[in-house]
């Protein structure tokens, strides 16, 4: 059986780029969101039933509300992280040691409420960082 990657990403190209040489290197499915909505509707209808997840903290925030919108700026995919939670079906531990946050935002969940959660890695998108997500999700898949 394939492992199955969850790949939270609502740059077009990035995703594209990432979806393809994750197939190619990996042999795996790769599902995709580009929301906070459509990350939630993926994670549900699969059950949170993912080998790694691949999570940009700054996607589009469809489906939150303007109050989560301005209390959560520019972190909208802990959001969708909390809704993952929320589902219970797997524990958060278990969630957080499977998830790589790739985004331009990492200092700024540093410096958020968010700062104590531990994870897989956390890439910055600089430089080679599609590079260094493919070396942080051979970590988790192997």
């Amino acid at each position: 059986m394939s492992k199955k990657i969850f790949l939270i990403e609502d740059n077009g190209f990035l995703k594209d780029r990432l979806t393809e040489r994750l197939e190619e290197r990996y042999g795996c499915e790769v599902l995709d969101a580009y929301s906070v909505a459509s990350a939630k509707d993926v994670w549900d209808s699969e059950r949170g039933n993912f080998d790694c997840i691949i999570l940009d903290l700054h996607i589009n925030p469809s489906g939150l509300s303007p109050e989560e919108i301005a209390n959560t700026t520019p972190l909208f995919g802990m959001k969708a992280l909390e809704h993952f939670y929320q589902t219970k079906r797997i524990s958060n531990e278990s969630i957080n040691k499977k998830t790589v946050l790739f985004s331009k935002y990492i200092t700024a969940f540093r410096e958020s409420v968010y700062r104590d959660i531990s994870f897989a890695d956390t890439i910055s998108k600089e430089g080679d960082s599609i590079e260094s997500v493919m070396k942080a999700v051979n970590k988790l898949l192997n």
